[in-house]
């Protein structure tokens, strides 16, 4: 039999995922106080995570981290 083809799937990073969200919120026509305040959140998370030293690779973001901003919060 031949050698399995093993294909690595692609993690967006965060900055990805927070421009996809932007253009989602703007294709919603959401408020841009909204679209602000949304994204300031994002900001404020990937800085938190960075401050204490956890990942910023979303593949390894867990729901402990985003418990922990939250409770920070």
């Amino acid at each position: 039999m031949g050698a399995k083809s093993s294909t690595a799937l692609s993690v967006p990073t965060m900055d990805v995922l927070v421009a996809s969200f932007r253009r989602h919120l703007r294709a919603t026509s959401a408020a841009p106080r909204t679209i602000q305040s949304y994204l300031e959140a994002c900001d404020q998370f990937r800085d938190f995570l960075i401050e204490r030293g956890m990942p910023t690779d979303v593949a390894k973001i867990t729901r402990e981290h985003v418990e922990s901003y939250i409770e920070d919060g």
